[in-house]
């Protein structure tokens, strides 16, 4: 029984998201986010934190999970931390990945930032984030799992590498963040910056658009955070670029 309904929750959610219901209120206060929740060995509690105080924030929120977390949390477990209970299959990713504004990952696994910095798209968690960087979407973290000094190492006893090894992983913090990936060291630092974020208005100009014609980007998205310029409208038109209002 309790495998139907989470069946029956993640075809829900899926079906919900492809048609894009643009009824709900809540989708025109707030951006779109997809949070990419994946294992560490250090817990998961201040990526579920996070997650709970977004969702508590007002904030439009849904999870995807790889299996390492499946193996130790139910849906219902992850719904009862954070009060989330929209969930997009792993396997519907690819799908999906357009709907979304904004992508956070709660918890940096060793794995998944290895992933991240050797460009390897066949796991489908670095997939989305190369391509959500690319498109020039928003990708936040917790740098908890990829900051050798943060307390929580201490914490669970794991503050003991050597030297090399703690410069190694602030290296690969720092590589992420020149990838395009906002870091952030607590729950209400990554609040913050997604709800002043919500109140800035983002322009596009036709200089926006020149450069997505010069990319041969076809279509360009915007929320009632953004304002597309007159011109930049008509350039659009123009060059065969559809204008999607999420």
């Amino acid at each position: 029984m309790k495998q139907k309904r989470q069946s029956a929750v993640v075809t829900y959610t899926l079906q919900a998201l492809l048609q894009k219901n643009k009824t709900e209120p809540e989708l025109q206060k707030h951006p779109q986010i997809l949070a990419l929740l994946s294992h560490h060995m250090i817990g998961m509690e201040r990526g579920l934190a996070a997650l709970k105080l977004l969702k508590a924030s007002g904030t439009t929120i849904y999870i995807s999970m790889e299996d390492s977390v499946l193996k130790q949390y139910s849906r219902e477990d992850i719904h009862a931390l954070t009060g989330i209970d929209a969930f997009v299959p792993y396997y519907g990713l690819d799908a999906l990945k357009e709907r979304f504004s904004s992508f956070f990952i709660p918890v940096l696994s060793f794995s998944l930032i290895s992933d991240i910095l050797a460009f390897n798209e066949s796991r489908a968690f670095a997939h989305i984030i190369l391509w959500s960087l690319l498109k020039g979407k928003t990708v936040t973290a917790l740098d908890i799992g990829s900051n050798p000094y943060h307390s929580m190492w201490a914490q669970n006893g794991l503050n003991h590498g050597t030297p090399f090894l703690k410069n190694e992983m602030n290296n690969q913090m720092h590589k992420l963040q020149s990838y395009g990936i906002q870091l952030f060291s607590d729950e209400q630092d990554v609040n913050q910056f997604f709800h002043s974020r919500s109140r800035r208005k983002t322009i596009i100009s036709a200089e926006i658009i020149k450069q997505m014609i010069l990319q041969s980007d076809d279509k360009v998205f915007i929320d009632s955070s953004t304002v597309i310029t007159p011109l930049a409208r008509d350039l659009a038109y123009e060059n065969n670029i559809q204008i999607r209002e999420e």
